[in-house]
């Protein structure tokens, strides 16, 4: 029974690596998806890792009460991008976030002048922009 099995496997396959062997030369010659890091720091002028290169907008967004509330699923979307975090109504900064988790995200805050290493709880993140 084993030897049957075996014996129809090799027939549906034996023309099979022919093909194998043209897909792959095929999927050689396309162009590669533009993904690398420096592509992406090409297109937003910015570093896919690391402190940013400069500063944030000089516009603060004016807050909302109902704005976005801060989820993982939101921010992992804003990562590497300038976002505006509201602790409360009356605090709030400029953060790059280099990383998230379920419970912080981590990155760069802007003090005024540079850039400085950070990490947030998502909890005590009033709003963001």
């Amino acid at each position: 029974m084993i030897t049957n099995l075996l014996m129809n496997h090799m027939r549906n396959t034996a023309d099979k690596p022919a093909d194998y062997a043209a897909a792959r030369k095929n999927s050689r010659d396309r162009e590669p998806e533009s993904r690398s890091p420096k592509d992406r720091e090409k297109k937003y002028d910015q570093p896919v890792s690391g402190r940013p290169m400069k500063p944030p907008p000089s516009m603060i967004p004016a807050y909302t009460a109902n704005g976005h509330k801060a989820s993982y699923d939101c921010l992992k979307n804003c990562l590497f991008l300038f976002v505006y975090l509201w602790m409360t109504p009356k605090r709030g900064f400029w953060f790059y976030p280099t990383y998230a988790d379920k419970l912080f995200i981590s990155g760069y805050f802007w003090d005024g002048t540079v850039w400085k290493k950070g990490a947030v709880r998502l909890k005590f993140i009033d709003s963001y922009f």
